[in-house]
């Protein structure tokens, strides 16, 4: 057996230490914001790196200076809803671009693309306007119907089903099968993978959703969470100075969820990329 050349374990290690090194940058702004809002205002000031005593009330009074509990609710609604409803469209939209034939076919998939070139605050206004009009402001239908679409979604999707065999569509065809059973019973399954990397960045990104949401809404009652932490933010500095420790609390009670989804979905992912090779 060939043993790895000196040359090749130097690199190797290398490696792992430039990794052990990108993840230190990466961690430690959490881990220093975490360390912070446990401490108290004084130390927060003199910037203390570990306080002398935990405390763990920061995060109650960040929970109950905002109502975040339905800020929660909200945001789960929002981004399930608007994930659900983005990633259904976009395998539609994808399918069709890439297994169906139509007149001006790549000329509308063009057009569709010159939407990702255009700067999501350009749409900001006609979606108020035309939502203004409809009388939608302030309910969820405003922060849902403008982000049903998403281009980038329908071109990874629309790559993704080209690569599968058109074998495939051709038996599927002799047996009877239509498009909407193809797609559903032969495209997505074999798609997986694709399919939950895109909903997992799509529900994070809706999570994380800030401008659109302070746009749209102007009550409780459909607030998301980004909105309540700018909120909370905004009140420590009215009521005195800002409280740091607290935002900071507030902060990690919006990021938990984000981390969660990672977390679970790295395991996730794995299972669905092996269901995807096994299909295929």
């Amino acid at each position: 057996m060939r043993t790895p050349s000196r040359l090749a374990r130097a690199l190797s290690a290398l490696q792992g230490l430039a990794a052990l090194g990108a993840g230190f940058v990466v961690l430690l702004p959490l881990a220093y914001s975490f360390l912070v809002s446990l401490a108290t205002p004084a130390e927060a000031f003199v910037g203390r790196l570990v306080p002398a005593t935990p405390h763990w009330e920061n995060y109650l009074s960040a929970w109950n200076a905002v109502p975040f509990g339905r800020y929660y609710l909200n945001t789960l609604v929002f981004a399930l809803v608007s994930t659900f409803a983005a990633v259904f469209s976009s395998i539609l939209a994808a399918y069709a671009f890439a297994r169906l034939q139509f007149p001006l076919q790549n000329l509308f998939f063009a057009l569709f693309l010159a939407t990702l070139m255009i700067p999501g605050h350009l749409t900001l206004i006609p979606n108020y306007l035309t939502l203004a009009r409809l009388d939608l402001l302030d309910t969820f239908w405003a922060l849902i119907l403008p982000l049903v679409g998403n281009g980038y979604a329908v071109f990874l999707l629309r790559q993704q089903f080209r690569a599968l065999p058109r074998e495939i569509d051709e038996s599927a065809r002799i047996d009877g099968a239509g498009s909407w059973t193809i797609l559903w019973r032969l495209v997505v399954p074999l798609s997986l993978p694709a399919i939950a990397t895109t909903a997992l960045f799509t529900l994070i990104s809706r999570w994380n959703a800030y401008l659109w949401p302070l746009i749209a809404t102007d009550s409780d009652a459909t607030r998301t969470v980004q909105i309540g932490l700018a909120r909370l933010m905004a009140r420590s500095v009215e009521e005195s100075a800002a409280n740091w420790p607290v935002i900071l609390a507030g902060s990690w009670i919006v990021l938990l969820p984000t981390l969660t989804f990672f977390l679970l979905a790295d395991r996730l992912l794995l299972r669905f990329a092996r269901l995807g090779a096994l299909l295929r």
